[in-house]
C-alpha cells in the first residue's frame, strides 16, 4: 500500500489514526465508545488517537444536545480528505486483485478472507 505508505511518510497520519478516520466517516457521529466496541482496542488508546486527531485538525468533538455527557465525533475538511484517499486507496487494492486473480482464484482468497473474519471473531470471544 504505496499510497497508505505515503501518508505517513507526509507525517499526516499513522495507521492507527487512519482507523480511527475510517470509522468516524463510515459512521457519522459515532462516539468514543462505538469505535472502542467496534475496533475492540482499549478506551484509553482509542481516547489517545481522538485526542491527536483533534489537535491536528483532522477531527472535530461536539458535545450531544440530548446527553451533555456523550461527545459526537465528525471529520474536518482535511479530516475527510483523509478519509477519501484511504477508500481510494482500498478501492486500489481491490482492482489491483481483479486484474491479476482469475475469477477462480478471486473466489479462493475470498473464502480465505471469510474464513480469517470466523477465526478473529471466535478469538474476540
Amino acid at each position: 500500500m504505496i499510497r497508505i505508505k505515503e501518508l505517513e511518510k507526509n507525517n499526516e497520519v499513522n495507521p492507527s489514526q487512519t482507523h480511527i478516520i475510517e470509522m468516524i466517516g463510515s459512521y457519522p457521529q459515532t462516539t468514543a465508545n462505538e469505535i472502542t466496541e467496534h475496533l475492540n482496542v482499549t478506551k484509553g488508546l482509542v481516547s489517545q488517537l481522538i485526542k491527536e486527531l483533534v489537535e491536528h485538525g483532522y477531527v472535530i468533538q461536539k458535545t450531544d444536545k440530548s446527553d451533555k455527557r456523550i461527545k459526537r465525533l465528525s471529520l474536518t475538511d482535511n479530516g475527510l480528505r483523509i478519509y477519501r484517499y484511504h477508500a481510494e486507496c482500498h478501492n486500489i487494492l481491490i482492482d489491483t486483485l481483479e486484474d491479476n486473480l482469475t475469477p477462480d482464484e478471486q473466489e479462493t482468497f475470498m473464502k480465505g478472507l471469510d474464513l480469517l473474519n470466523q477465526a478473529l471473531k471466535e478469538y474476540e470471544k
